[in-house]
């Protein structure tokens, strides 16, 4: 997916199928790269390395990289899915409305921002 950008355009990776093959995994952006309109890139990849040490702590390599695409997949493609929303509705906007648009926005993150936001930003990765 392309997004538009103030630079250049922005462009998610597609989603591989499979993250593994054998004793080889892919993680982070090599198998989920995402435009940076959520700011969620590097919690997704720190949140894998936690999942994926807990899967290899309790399985063999090839069933830990199962389960590690298992339970992240659905996760990633959300968080992905929200940035390139995110990244439609940017552009360039004049000074005014720029300054308008990013007070509104603060207003809107002090009062109703953990709710709404919750589950992109105070996710948790569990080892137990």
């Amino acid at each position: 997916m392309q997004t538009a950008s103030f630079w250049e355009p922005v462009y998610d990776l597609a989603d591989h199928r499979k993250w593994s093959s054998g004793r080889t995994v892919l993680m982070g952006d090599a198998t989920h790269a995402i435009s940076p309109h959520a700011g969620q890139g590097a919690s997704l990849a720190l949140q894998g390395v936690i999942n994926m040490a807990k899967q290899l702590r309790d399985a063999a390599p090839e069933t830990a990289f199962e389960r590690f695409q298992q339970a992240r997949q659905l996760r990633v493609s959300r968080i992905i899915a929200d940035a390139g929303k995110r990244g439609e509705g940017k552009q360039t906007l004049p000074l005014n409305a720029t300054k308008i648009r990013d007070f509104i926005l603060t207003q809107f993150l002090r009062f109703r921002g953990n709710r709404l936001f919750n589950e992109a930003y105070g996710h948790t990765e569990k080892w137990a």
